[in-house]
């Protein structure tokens, strides 16, 4: 699986400015209808999106005063590779309303990765503060082995 970067400088900007403004403290879980959304966010980057197994999902509103809400989910994302196997849950992000989304984990190219921004800012807030998550990806870089 890889990354999906469409729309992602845009949509870092949206969600630094969001998060700096309010989100909820509880992830609420999701419904079927909110879970097939953020399947839609991942169809042109999955090799098979139809397949794709979605656990412990839940949403998590991030608001800006006088906007309409934006909603993020967060969960496990199990999806099957060019090989038709499954390649194990990984943890997600996904803003279907900007078309956002991507995993916890960024691979970096060979032996390296860190973690991802915008799992960052929609996940891990309010525990961290966008200036936390700013500081915490790039310390985050290492090396797999």
């Amino acid at each position: 699986m890889r990354v999906v970067f469409a729309g992602f400088g845009a949509v870092v900007c949206m969600l630094v400015a969001v998060t700096s403004a309010h989100a909820e403290t509880t992830c609420v879980p999701a419904t079927g209808t909110e879970i097939e959304q953020v399947r839609e966010t991942f169809k042109l980057e999955l090799f098979d999106s139809d397949s794709a197994k979605f656990a412990n999902v839940c949403k998590r509103t991030l608001r800006k005063e006088r906007k309409k809400p934006i909603v993020a989910y967060c969960g496990l994302l199990n999806a099957k590779n060019r090989y038709g196997a499954y390649v194990g849950f990984s943890e997600f992000w996904s803003v279907p309303q900007t078309g956002g989304a991507g995993f916890a984990v960024e691979d970096l190219g060979p032996g390296f990765k860190k973690l991802d921004f915008g799992y960052c800012l929609t996940c891990m807030m309010p525990e961290k503060s966008t200036h936390e998550c700013l500081e915490l990806v790039p310390q985050s870089v290492r090396r797999s082995n």
